[in-house]
């Protein structure tokens, strides 16, 4: 309710209300963490939808905690990048295994295997 009357985190905890003023402040996080992962090329489907893990966790913080300590490291731009682009790809490389595992689990449970 607060973004729709463009009330902002800070007026709402003047107000008393801490705990809205929390959730707007996690709200805006969150948004910021999914416009920053959305960027970046690969990325861009994490930004959009939520991904959980097994254990509930939000996996964004996640992600956006692994691009924070390659920013932060003192390297080189250019290693940074190379560092940026190497996890999205390891990223890319599980998900694509986990989904070609999920289909041939699949595949097993259905019988739809052809002997070889």
């Amino acid at each position: 309710m607060a973004r729709t009357v463009g009330v902002s985190a800070e007026e709402l905890a003047a107000a008393g209300r801490e705990d809205a003023a929390q959730q707007l402040r996690m709200l805006e996080h969150e948004g910021g963490l999914r416009k920053r992962i959305a960027a970046i090329p690969g990325l861009g489907v994490a930004g959009v939808h939520p991904l959980t893990g097994t254990d509930g966790k939000e996996m964004l913080p996640l992600i956006a905690e692994g691009l924070d300590a390659i920013e932060h490291a003192n390297l080189p731009n250019a290693a940074k990048r190379d560092f940026t682009s190497m996890f999205v790809d390891n990223l890319i490389h599980d998900a694509v295994r986990r989904h070609a595992k999920l289909l041939l689990m699949l595949r097993i449970a259905t019988g739809d295997v052809q002997s070889g």
